[in-house]
């Protein structure tokens, strides 16, 4: 029964990009750096409610970054990672983010990050460290019409900048103000992931 338990919880989790076993014991011995949230493949689904594309690239990208530091406890990554002496590290996303075009942001339909993609997108970083491993969330898109926002939690290896183990997840806005609203669903996929580690790091 337990066994059988255990399955079908695994089938509950959310979509793996592809089909890796998470690395838990270089996951527990190695340094492991938080670099936040990257929002340079974010697309935003329905205009109506992005109605100022520029100041969402200037302002909320940073400011959804900052959560982590804001309000440790309520964005704990240290405690929803499983790792407690995590660095934080937010500079490199934040000048990435900086760059992203927000006359491209808003599109039709949601929006699919491939494998490919997130490839790229560790190549394009110059990261400071090359020690240990690094986690970070992309967003991928966040959908008025569907009122859901959709991330990937990435974990890689700094030096190589090889992915060890992805997962996609989809999360609800909630709340009110624009940056609160959105901010909402960074918080759920930090709960969601936080209920995953736990049996990823049995």
């Amino acid at each position: 029964m337990r066994i059988l338990f255990s399955f079908l919880a695994m089938l509950m989790l959310p979509t793996l990009l592809n089909a890796q076993a998470f690395p838990v014991e270089k996951y527990k011995s190695n340094k492991v750096t938080w670099y936040g949230i990257d929002y340079t493949k974010i697309k935003l689904i329905g205009d109506d409610g992005f109605s100022d594309t520029d100041n969402i690239v200037k302002t909320y990208f940073n400011a959804w970054n900052n959560f982590v530091l804001s309000e440790p406890n309520k964005y704990n990554v240290r405690g929803y990672l499983h790792k407690p002496d995590i660095n934080i590290d937010l500079e490199l996303v934040k000048e990435h983010n900086a760059l992203v075009d927000a006359n491209s942001l808003i599109v039709s339909k949601t929006n699919s990050i491939s494998q490919g993609e997130v490839n790229e997108l560790l190549d394009a970083y110059d990261f400071k460290s090359t020690e240990g491993i690094g986690v970070m969330l992309i967003a991928e898109y966040y959908s008025k019409n569907d009122v859901k926002a959709s991330y990937l939690y990435v974990v890689f290896e700094i030096q190589s900048k090889s992915i060890l183990f992805s997962r996609r997840y989809y999360a609800a806005p909630k709340g009110f103000g624009f940056r609160n609203y959105w901010a909402y669903t960074i918080y759920r996929t930090l709960k969601s992931i936080d209920q995953d580690m736990r049996l990823l790091m049995r």
